[in-house]
């Protein structure tokens, strides 16, 4: 999913790109943000910011000025609910996952998916990480994996698998 550092740094890009009317850069970063809502469900925030792609192409200065308020809001909501639900659950479920090798198996897993391009795989194996994301030996280790796989820099992200796996326990 997205962290809350990551969409705060979005949403300061946002501004500095229409403040400066760099289109071709606030485009950009809103089609990040598209992908990152359409993979999480987000389906209104996905809508808004393809919305603002198209108008940021044509260049209409109108349009962006009366939504980009309205649609960053709705971001920084998203990214409050967020944390607050991570949160909940760091606080709920501390507890360390001592079966590493299953941890193992399932980045085996995203690897061999990141190596073949295979979309619905890698979405699997990441969705199967997740519950790895609290533990205190592997979950900032797996929590780096996950948000370069969401990002698509697939080599940094098969360097941490490949990082994690020499260990008997992931760092």
């Amino acid at each position: 999913a997205i962290s809350h550092k990551d969409g705060t740094e979005k949403i300061e890009e946002i501004k500095k790109a229409l403040k400066s009317e760099n289109y071709p850069l606030y485009a950009i970063h809103v089609h990040a943000l598209k992908g990152m809502f359409a993979n999480i469900g987000a389906n209104k925030l996905a809508e808004a910011a393809s919305l603002l792609e198209t108008a940021a192409k044509q260049k209409d200065s109108a349009f962006l000025i009366s939504q980009t308020d309205n649609f960053l809001a709705d971001l920084q909501t998203l990214l409050s609910n967020i944390s607050k639900a991570v949160q909940a659950g760091k606080e709920k479920n501390q507890k360390d996952f001592a079966d590493f090798e299953a941890l193992k198996d399932e980045l085996q897993k995203l690897k061999e998916a990141i190596d073949a391009f295979n979309p619905a795989v890698i979405d699997e194996a990441a969705n199967n990480l997740q519950q790895w994301t609290q533990s205190s030996e592997a979950g900032a280790n797996i929590e780096r994996i996950l948000r370069n796989v969401l990002l698509g820099e697939y080599e940094e992200a098969r360097a941490e698998i490949a990082k994690a796996t020499l260990h008997p326990k992931p760092l």
